[in-house]
C-alpha cells in the first residue's frame, strides 16, 4: 500500500481525530473551543490538528486582534473536504459490495434449504452467522 494512503487511513482511524474533524465541519475554529466541546485537553487537540494540517486536511490562519495575542484558527481545507467526500464514496461502494456478497451467500443458503440439503435449524444458524459477519 502506498505510504501516503496508509498515513491518511491512520489519520481517519482515530475516533478523536474524527471528532475534531466533525467539530471543524460544524464551524468550530479555535483549538480551545474544540477541546471544550470534546471534553479533552487542548494539547491533545493541538496534536491532532498538527497531524491533520501536515496531511493537508486542515489549514490554519492567524487572526491578529488589536490587543492581545494572535489566535490561530483552523478549518477544513478544500482538499480535506474532497478527501472526506472521497472516503465516504469509497465506504458507500464498499458497503454495496458487501451487501451484494451477503445476498449471494444468502441465496446459496436459501437454495440449500429449499433443496433439503439443510435443516431449518442449521439454516437459521448459518443465516445468523452470515448476518453477523456482514453486520446485518
Amino acid at each position: 500500500m502506498d505510504r501516503n494512503a496508509f498515513e491518511l487511513l491512520k489519520a481517519f482511524a482515530s475516533e478523536t481525530r474524527m471528532k475534531v474533524i466533525d467539530a471543524l465541519s460544524a464551524g468550530m475554529e479555535h483549538p480551545e473551543e474544540i477541546a471544550r466541546h470534546l471534553g479533552i485537553k487542548r494539547q491533545s487537540v493541538d496534536k491532532h490538528l498538527l497531524l491533520l494540517h501536515n496531511l493537508g486536511i486542515v489549514e490554519r490562519s492567524a487572526v491578529f486582534p488589536p490587543e492581545g495575542r494572535p489566535r490561530i484558527l483552523y478549518r477544513l481545507s478544500r482538499a480535506g473536504k474532497d478527501l472526506i467526500n472521497d472516503f465516504e464514496e469509497v465506504a458507500k461502494r464498499h458497503g454495496e459490495r458487501l451487501f451484494s456478497m451477503y445476498k449471494s451467500e444468502k441465496r446459496v443458503l436459501d437454495m440449500a434449504l429449499a433443496e433439503g440439503e439443510l435443516s431449518e435449524e442449521i439454516y437459521l444458524k448459518k443465516l445468523g452467522e452470515l448476518r453477523k459477519r456482514f453486520g446485518i
